[in-house]
C-alpha cells in the first residue's frame, strides 16, 4: 500500500434531498431513526487509487473535518485514535426499483395486494414473533430478510442480498430502538427510492 494521505473537506451546502423529504422524515420518526440517520458529503483533492481503499477509509475517519461533523455519540469512531479499518466492497449494480418486483408478487407469500392499480397497497403478512440473532421478527418481510432457516429467505439469492439496495431494506426494516413496524411495504420502498439517490447519485 502506498503512503498516500487523503484529506477531506465537508460540503455543508450540499443537502441530501431525499433524506430531508417530509414524507421520508415521517417514516424515519416512526422507525425510530430520525435522530440517528444523517448524510454528510465530503470532497477530497488527491487522486484516488483503488489499491489504497483501506488507507482512504482510515484517513477519512482520522480526518478532523470528518470527526468534527459527526454527532457526539459517534466521536469514538473518528479521530486520531483510529488504528485501522476494514473495508468491504458492496455491489451497487441494482439501480431500478424493479428489483423488488418479486417481493411485491403476492404469489411469493410476503405480501398481499389490495386495491386497484397504483392506488393499491401491499400489506405484509404477519407471523408469530420469534427472535433471530437479536432481531425480533413478527412478519414475513423480516423473515425473508433475516431468517435463513425459513423458505422466504431464499426469495433473493446471495448475490442479490449483497446489493446495496437490499441492505437498505434490511436497515429500514430493523429501524431504531423504538421502531414501529409498518404493516405495508410501500413506506420502506419509498424511503429506499429517495435515499438511494442521496447516497449514490
Amino acid at each position: 500500500m502506498s503512503n498516500l494521505t487523503y484529506t477531506f473537506y465537508h460540503l455543508p451546502n450540499k443537502e441530501p434531498v431525499g433524506l430531508c423529504n417530509k414524507i421520508v422524515q415521517g417514516y424515519l420518526l416512526k422507525w425510530s431513526m430520525k435522530k440517528c440517520l444523517r448524510i454528510n458529503y465530503y470532497a477530497f483533492n488527491q487522486e484516488f487509487k483503488s489499491d489504497d481503499i483501506n488507507q482512504f477509509a482510515l484517513d477519512f475517519f482520522r480526518d478532523n473535518n470528518v470527526a468534527n461533523n459527526l454527532q457526539a455519540s459517534f466521536n469514538e469512531f473518528a479521530g486520531s485514535n483510529i488504528a485501522r479499518v476494514q473495508t468491504e466492497s458492496i455491489p451497487c449494480t441494482v439501480t431500478s426499483m424493479a428489483f423488488f418486483d418479486k417481493l411485491l408478487d403476492p404469489n411469493n407469500g410476503i405480501v398481499c395486494f389490495s386495491g386497484t392499480g397504483d392506488d393499491g397497497i401491499h400489506a405484509i403478512h404477519q407471523c408469530m414473533e420469534v427472535c433471530k440473532n437479536g432481531i425480533y421478527i413478527s412478519n414475513k418481510l423480516k423473515m425473508m430478510l433475516f431468517d435463513d432457516e425459513c423458505e422466504e429467505y431464499f426469495l433473493y439469492n446471495e448475490d442479490e442480498r449483497a446489493e446495496f439496495m437490499f441492505r437498505l431494506l434490511q436497515h429500514f426494516s430493523i429501524g431504531g430502538q423504538w421502531c414501529q413496524d409498518d404493516v405495508v411495504v410501500e413506506p420502506y420502498l419509498d424511503a429506499i427510492k429517495y435515499i438511494y439517490k442521496d447516497l449514490l447519485a
